[in-house]
C-alpha cells in the first residue's frame, strides 16, 4: 500500500530485522519510522519536533497531517517479534512510540519491547513530548523522559511490565501497567 500513496505496512512472510548502528536524523517535524519483526537501535535516532516509531506487527498503519505523525496502529504478528533500543531516540517536543503485538498462540512470557537506552520526548516549543511503550512484554532498565510531557510504559492489556532497579522514568505523568507490574526496588520515578 505504501507505493499506491498509503502509509500502510503489511509484513507479507517478511521475517527481516532492522539494526541501526548509526545516527539517523529526519528534518524539523519530520519523522523517522522502523518497522520490522525485529528492530534494534545500537546508534542514535532523533526527530526534533517530529516522532520516532519503532514497531512490528504484521500490519502498521501510521496516520499523518500537517503536523505529522498522528497516530499508529499496529495489527499484531503472526511471528515473534523484538523492539530493542539499546541507544538513544530523541523527539524533543514530539512522539517516540514503541511497539509490536503478537497473535495470542505466540505469547510466551518472553519480553518484546526492551530500552536499555535513553528515549528522550521533552516537551518544547508549547509542545507536549510523549512517549509510549506498547506490547506483550515490556522490559525498561534505562531512560524514559518526556520533561513536561507524558511516558507510557505498558497499558491493561500488555502481559508483563518489569521496570528494572536501573530504569528511570520522568515527565509530568509517568504511567506504568500491565496484567502483570513488576517495579523493582531502587527505580527512579518522576512525576
Amino acid at each position: 500500500d505504501y507505493l499506491n500513496g498509503k502509509m500502510i505496512f503489511t509484513r507479507d512472510n517478511a521475517t527481516g530485522t532492522i539494526t541501526n548502528n548509526s545516527t539517523l536524523s529526519a528534518q524539523e517535524k519530520g519523522f523517522i519510522a522502523l518497522l520490522s519483526p525485529t528492530v534494534v537501535n545500537n546508534g542514535v535516532i532523533r526527530a526534533t519536533m517530529g516522532s520516532v516509531s519503532l514497531a512490528g506487527g504484521d500490519k502498521i498503519e501510521l496516520s499523518l497531517d500537517s503536523t505529522g505523525l498522528k497516530t499508529i496502529i499496529v495489527e499484531p504478528s503472526t511471528i515473534k517479534t523484538l523492539i530493542d533500543n539499546k541507544a538513544l531516540v530523541e523527539a524533543n517536543g514530539g512522539m517516540i512510540y514503541m511497539g509490536a503485538k503478537e497473535a495470542q498462540a505466540l505469547l510466551d512470557g518472553a519480553m518484546n519491547i526492551k530500552n536499555s537506552g535513553s528515549l528522550q520526548a521533552n516537551s518544547m516549543n508549547d509542545l507536549l513530548g510523549i512517549i509510549t511503550l506498547d506490547g506483550h512484554g515490556i522490559e525498561v532498565s534505562g531512560t524514559v523522559q518526556a520533561l513536561g510531557g507524558e511516558v507510557y510504559v505498558g497499558n491493561k492489556n500488555v502481559e508483563k511490565t518489569l521496570v528494572t532497579q536501573s530504569a528511570i522514568l520522568s515527565g509530568d505523568f509517568v504511567e506504568t501497567s500491565g496484567k502483570s507490574l513488576k517495579v523493582e526496588d531502587g527505580v527512579t520515578i518522576a512525576a
